[in-house]
C-alpha cells in the first residue's frame, strides 16, 4: 500500500526482494537494477554480488570486492528477517473441517 499511496516510507520500488522456503533452509535475493545479491542461511558468510549491467550471467562473484554494496542491500535482507521474526510468534488456528472435507483431502494426500 505504501508504493501504491506514493508514501515516503522504507519501501524503494527499484528494489524487488525474493524469497526461497524450504523447511530447514531460507534464500533472499535483493535485486536492483545494478545489482543482485542473494543470502543463504546455509551460508550466511558467503553472500552472492553480481553487477548485472556488465555480468548479466551471474558469473563473477563480487561480494567481497564490494563490502559497501552488501552492506547496503544487506539491509534489506535483515528488514525481512525482522518482519519473519515479528510474525513467527503469531498462532495460527487449525480450521474446523467436516468429515465430508477430511475425506477430500484425504484422497488428495493431505491428510492422514
Amino acid at each position: 500500500m505504501p508504493l501504491w499511496e506514493a508514501d515516503s516510507g522504507e519501501s524503494d520500488p527499484r528494489i524487488a526482494i525474493s524469497e526461497m522456503w524450504r523447511d530447514s533452509w531460507h534464500i533472499i535475493a535483493v535485486r536492483t537494477d545494478k545489482y543482485k545479491y542473494i543470502w543463504d542461511n546455509r551460508r550466511p558468510e558467503k553472500p552472492l554480488l553480481f553487477d548485472l549491467e556488465v555480468d548479466q550471467e551471474e558469473k563473477k562473484n563480487l561480494a567481497f570486492q564490494s563490502p559497501e554494496v552488501v552492506s547496503d542491500l544487506h539491509r534489506h535482507v535483515e528488514m525481512v528477517l525482522d518482519e519473519m521474526e515479528k510474525t513467527k510468534s503469531e498462532q495460527i488456528e487449525s480450521p474446523e473441517l467436516d468429515e465430508e472435507m477430511l475425506g477430500r483431502l484425504r484422497d488428495l494426500g493431505y491428510v492422514q
